[in-house]
């Protein structure tokens, strides 16, 4: 996963979507359909703020409650790559 975008993106919304990935025997389709529009939105040029409005779009989506950091106390934004 971390692949795709050469390093980290430190926000809830990519923690919550990472997490709806880690069952690789029972991912659920949201999840599954849900990184292959965040793969479809890095395309050929990582951009953190393109990726995170996709990424917000998405949680809205799949999971309306308010997603929260899983990891940490992860709220600085300075550890993305851009």
């Amino acid at each position: 996963m971390f692949k795709a975008i050469g390093g980290y993106h430190s926000t809830a919304e990519f923690q919550h979507i990472g997490a709806g990935l880690l069952d690789d025997d029972n991912v659920s389709q949201p999840y599954l359909n849900a990184w292959q529009q965040v793969l479809a939105t890095i395309g050929n040029q990582y951009d953190f703020d393109r990726v995170q409005e996709k990424l917000s779009q998405l949680c809205e989506d799949i999971c309306p409650e308010k997603v929260e950091i899983i990891f940490g106390n992860w709220q600085d934004f300075s550890l993305a790559v851009t």
